[in-house]
């Protein structure tokens, strides 16, 4: 007698639940954005909703037509936006001259990723002539704007002096301006030059909390970096605890130097207790990944590990 009761009410809730879900779609319906000639925002905010899926079928082609509409009106993110489209051809067909010119339009209404994505494409000459002074200007623009993925990019290329002078000094520069953006790879860049002196002065103590922001965002190579320096005391006290954490970290992370350094330690039992089987599947990990130290140190185990069998 007290089931059927029980599917009543459970019958009741999932009522309820549907005269919500009416409630709801009928307060969305009410809410949502309008796009008119006087109003092109709302044209932005539905191609946005169409792009997603958010409350409404995901369709990129309306998400594209919304886009142009506002674009045309002056809405410099809505190029942008559409730009991406373009560029990626996801849902459209892969157009990258017309990237290019939405990317053109947004970056001269100040949209910082735009200039930076249009600073690629001079660079390497997609959908436009290759030109390498107008990428630097480009980026130069998309990093004064806010952009750190601009800052890092010019950083790098300033760095290697691939097509014109090396500037490590400026490179530096421009490396902090990404790293404080949150760029994990110009705060490693940033690190290694003060750990090696190279730009900056020498400080590897300096360099410690860059490669820890690094680290922390799941950079392998950062925590890598940052168990050298505590491996190696420099400038600051040796811990070789710390030093295998953090090898460990960057091994997981994915660098195979990490791997390596790991085995090494094992092996050798610095800091930790021996494991040569762990020290094994470490340097199982940096061969796989191509690492030739690692494929060497674990055929060596492997080896002696067989010696030990006999």
């Amino acid at each position: 007698m007290l089931t059927p009761l029980r599917c009543c009410i459970v019958a009741l809730v999932v009522l309820a639940a549907c005269a919500k879900k009416k409630s709801d779609s009928a307060a969305s319906e009410a809410s949502a954005p309008v796009c008119t000639p006087e109003d092109t925002s709302g044209c932005e905010q539905l191609a946005r909703r169409y792009l997603t899926g958010e409350k409404v079928g995901r369709d990129v082609a309306k998400a594209a037509e919304l886009y142009g509409i506002a674009c045309s009106a002056g809405r410099s993110a809505s190029c942008y936006d559409l730009g991406v489209l373009y560029s990626s051809g996801k849902g459209l067909p892969l157009d990258l001259t017309k990237a290019a010119e939405l990317y053109e339009k947004a970056c001269a209404g100040n949209v910082a990723e735009a200039c930076t994505n249009l600073a690629t494409f001079y660079q390497e000459g997609k959908g436009v002539a290759k030109d390498v002074a107008k990428a630097v200007e480009l980026y130069s623009r998309g990093c004064d704007l806010g952009n750190a993925l601009g800052c890092s990019n010019l950083a790098t290329w300033t760095d290697l002096g691939t097509d014109f002078g090396s500037d490590p000094v400026k490179a530096a520069k421009l490396y902090e301006r990404a790293c404080k953006g949150n760029d994990t790879k110009s705060c490693i860049n940033l690190g290694v030059m003060r750990v090696t002196g190279r730009g900056v002065a020498k400080d590897p103590a300096a360099a410690i909390p860059l490669f820890e922001k690094a680290c922390d965002r799941g950079a392998g190579e950062a925590c890598y970096n940052l168990a050298l320096i505590h491996y190696n005391g420099d400038g600051t006290p040796r811990d070789l605890e710390k030093a295998h954490t953090l090898f460990t970290k960057g091994c997981e992370g994915g660098d195979p130097e990490a791997c390596v350094a790991l085995g090494a330690m094992l092996i050798a039992g610095e800091g930790v207790p021996k494991d040569e089987a762990r020290a094994r599947a470490v340097f199982w990990k940096a061969c796989e990944r191509g690492n030739e130290r690692g494929c060497d140190y674990l055929e060596r185990t492997r080896e002696k590990a067989k010696t030990k069998t006999k």
